[in-house]
C-alpha cells in the first residue's frame, strides 16, 4: 500500500496540520506502509478575513496551485490513499484525480462537522443492496437464546413499514426463519456475511438493533456500527450507555 499526503508547507512550519503529518507517517512506516509526504516546501501565505471562505485568497491561491502542480503525481503514482491537508479546493481535486485511478481520499478536520466523515465512509464506501423494503432495520448475532432474535422479530411485526436483516450463524437459524416467514412475511432475511464485507453490510442499513439481556457486556457490533455512521438502538443497560 502506499499512501501519500499532501501539505504545503510541511517541513517549514509546524502547525497543528505538519504535527498530525509527521506522526502518522511515521506510524504508517513502523508497520511497512510507503508513504510520501507532498510539500512546497514554502510557508503558507495569510489568509484574509471573510473571502478565505471563497478560496481566493492568498492562501487559497497557494494551495490550489500546489494541488494543480501535483495532480500528475497522483495520477503516476496512483497512491492507494491520498490525505489532502490544506483544505480549499484540495480535497475537491484530489477526489476527483482518485476517481478517476481507482484511489482512495481521507479527509480530516476540513469540511465541519460531520461532513469529513460523510466523505470518508463514502470513499470507501460501498454498501449492501439487501433488496428489501427500506428503512432496513439490522440485528447482529449468533443465533441463539441468549441474543434474543425472536424479540427483534417479534418487535419488527409491530412495524407496518421496512424490513428486519438479521446477520448471524447458530442452532436457532431454522427456527427464526419460520417465525419471521409467519409474522414478517416478505420483509426478512436471515444471513451471514465474512467479517471484511461487515463495513458494507452496515451501510446499507437504517438502523441497528440489538436485544441482548442486561447481563451481556458491551457488544462489538454497537461499536461497528456507529463506527459506520450507521444510528443504534439498544437497551438502556449500565454495561451500554456508559
Amino acid at each position: 500500500m502506499k499512501i501519500a499526503f499532501l501539505n504545503v508547507s510541511y517541513g517549514v512550519v509546524e502547525r497543528g496540520a505538519e504535527r498530525f503529518v509527521d506522526e502518522l507517517s511515521k506510524r504508517l512506516k513502523e508497520k511497512g506502509i510507503g508513504v510520501d509526504i507532498i510539500s512546497a516546501n514554502k510557508p503558507y501565505k495569510v489568509r484574509w478575513p471573510i473571502v478565505w471562505r471563497t478560496y481566493l485568497d492568498p492562501f487559497g491561491i497557494q494551495v490550489t496551485i500546489f494541488t494543480l502542480k501535483n495532480l500528475g503525481r497522483l495520477w503516476r503514482e496512483k497512491y492507494d490513499v491520498v490525505i489532502p491537508i490544506d483544505g480549499g479546493w484540495q480535497p475537491a481535486f484530489v477526489r476527483i484525480i482518485t476517481w478517476l485511478y481507482g484511489g482512495k481520499i481521507v479527509i480530516s478536520g476540513q469540511s465541519g462537522k460531520g461532513w469529513d466523515d460523510r466523505n470518508n465512509l463514502w470513499c470507501f464506501g460501498g454498501k449492501m443492496d439487501f433488496k428489501l423494503e427500506r428503512p432496513v432495520v439490522i440485528a447482529v448475532g449468533a443465533l441463539d437464546r441468549d441474543k434474543r432474535m425472536d424479540l427483534v422479530i417479534r418487535a419488527m411485526s409491530q412495524v407496518p413499514k421496512g424490513s428486519l436483516v438479521i446477520v448471524g450463524k447458530g442452532p436457532l437459524r431454522l427456527e427464526l426463519e419460520r417465525l419471521a416467514k409467519s409474522i414478517l412475511k416478505g420483509r426478512f432475511l436471515i444471513t451471514s456475511f465474512d467479517f471484511n464485507k461487515m463495513p458494507q453490510v452496515y451501510r446499507g442499513a437504517d438502523v441497528l438493533t440489538l436485544a441482548s439481556p442486561w447481563y451481556r457486556s458491551f457488544e462489538m457490533v454497537i461499536v461497528e456500527a456507529m463506527a459506520t455512521n450507521l444510528p443504534v438502538v439498544v437497551n438502556d443497560e449500565l454495561t451500554t450507555t456508559t
